[in-house]
């Protein structure tokens, strides 16, 4: 599988998941920009296995949500395709798809 995550910004930039651990915050050494001031320095990670996407919030200071809940610092939960992920005021798509597919 492939994850995405498509910003809601309105350029629809995709940021694709890596193999193993993608720290998103504002930070400029990881693997996910954050751009938002609502975001933190060290927000949240995101992490590939086999059976899916997950994603922890790293005790952010102003919350990681899926679909409108907030995600407990440091509770990890699988994510499903469609989610929508907001870290502090920025909202992404969470998109999986099955390899060789192409996104519509």
């Amino acid at each position: 599988m492939e994850y995405k995550m498509i910003t809601e910004s309105g350029n629809s930039e995709a940021i694709r998941i890596r193999e193993g651990i993608n720290i998103a915050g504002r930070s400029d050494d990881v693997d996910f920009q954050l751009h938002h001031p609502g975001g933190s320095r060290v927000h949240a990670a995101l992490f590939k296995r086999n059976e899916g996407c997950y994603i922890t919030d790293l005790r952010s200071v102003n919350g990681t949500y899926v679909n409108g809940q907030l995600l407990p610092p440091e509770r990890t939960i699988l994510l499903q395709d469609g989610d929508r992920v907001t870290f502090g005021d920025e909202s992404f798509l969470f998109r999986g798809e099955i390899e060789g597919d192409r996104m519509g």
